[in-house]
C-alpha cells in the first residue's frame, strides 16, 4: 500500500498571513480513483487543492506526488504531474476552443511549435470530449456546457495522472451536469486518472465518487469509502439533517426541510 500512494498530505498546515485554513491534516490519495471533497462554506476545499500546485503562501509539513516533495519540484515539474480546473475561469485573450486545448501541451511538452504528438492530443482531447465540430468557435462565445468541457479537453491534452477539479458542474444545468458526470467516471476507468473534485452538489458527488473526503473547519473529520457514506455522518458534517436516498442504486441527497 505504502508504493501505491500518489499523493500523500504528512501533518500538513496551509494558510494566508496569520490565520490557518487547513491545520495538521494527515492522509493519502491512492490512484484511478475518484475522491470527492466534501465540507461546509470555508471548510479549506479549494485550498486544498491549490495546496498541491503551491499556490498557498503559508504552509507547513509535507506533500509528497509519487514520493517526491512537491517543495523540491518545480513548478514545469508539478504541471507534468498535477492538472487543476478552478471553479471560475477568467480568459485575458479571446482564443478558440482548438487553441485553448492546445494550450494545455505547452504546460507539458515546453515546445515553442507544436509537435505532431501537441496536435494529436489537443485532437483527441477535442474529439473525447465531443467539442470538434466547435474548435473554430471562440470560447468567449460558447454556452457554459461547452466552456466546461472545453477546459476538461485541455486537461485531457496535457496528459497528466492527477486531475484536480473546484467545483466542476457549478452553472451546468443538468443535461450538461450528467454529461460531465460520465466523463469524468471515464477519465477514471478509460484513461486510468486520479481525481480530486470539491462538490457542493452531494447527490452528483455520492454518485460519481469512489472516495469521500469530509472537510471541516480545516481539519479532516473522516475518510470514507462509498458504502460507509451514512446519514449520520453527512449530517454531522453540515450540522443539519440529511436523508441519503437510494433508487435501485442511484441515490439522492435531501436536506431535510422544517415544517412550519
Amino acid at each position: 500500500m505504502e508504493k501505491n500512494k500518489i499523493i500523500e498530505f504528512k501533518n500538513f498546515s496551509a494558510g494566508y498571513g496569520k490565520k490557518r485554513v487547513l491545520k495538521n491534516i494527515t492522509f493519502a490519495i491512492l490512484p484511478r480513483r475518484i475522491y470527492a471533497v466534501l465540507g461546509p462554506n470555508a471548510s479549506g476545499k479549494t485550498t486544498l487543492l491549490k495546496s498541491l500546485f503551491r499556490e498557498i503562501p503559508e504552509t507547513s509539513g509535507e506533500i509528497k506526488i509519487r514520493g517526491k516533495e512537491i517543495s523540491d519540484l518545480s513548478v514545469g515539474q508539478i504541471a507534468k504531474k498535477v492538472s487543476f480546473c478552478p471553479a471560475q475561469t477568467n480568459f485575458p485573450f479571446d482564443f478558440t476552443v482548438a487553441e485553448f486545448v492546445q494550450m494545455g501541451r505547452f504546460a507539458v511538452s515546453k515546445n515553442l511549435w507544436e509537435t505532431n504528438l501537441d496536435i494529436k492530443k489537443a485532437k483527441n482531447a477535442m474529439d473525447a470530449m465531443g467539442i470538434s465540430d466547435i474548435k473554430s468557435k471562440k470560447i468567449t462565445g460558447i454556452s457554459s456546457g461547452e466552456l466546461q468541457k472545453t477546459i476538461l479537453a485541455q486537461i485531457i491534452s496535457k496528459d497528466t495522472e492527477i486531475i484536480l477539479l473546484d467545483e466542476p458542474t457549478s452553472h451546468l444545468d443538468i443535461k450538461n451536469r450528467a454529461e460531465l458526470v460520465g466523463k469524468l467516471r471515464d477519465l477514471k476507468e478509460t484513461f486510468g486518472k486520479t481525481i480530486i473534485a470539491t462538490f457542493h452538489d452531494l447527490t452528483e458527488a455520492i454518485n460519481l465518487a469512489d472516495i469521500f473526503i469530509l472537510l471541516k473547519k480545516g481539519e479532516i473529520m473522516d475518510i470514507l469509502e462509498k458504502s460507509q457514506i451514512t446519514d449520520e455522518k453527512i449530517s454531522a458534517l453540515y450540522e443539519t439533517e440529511i436523508k441519503i436516498l437510494d433508487e435501485n442504486g442511484l441515490k439522492a441527497v435531501m436536506a431535510q426541510i422544517e415544517k412550519d
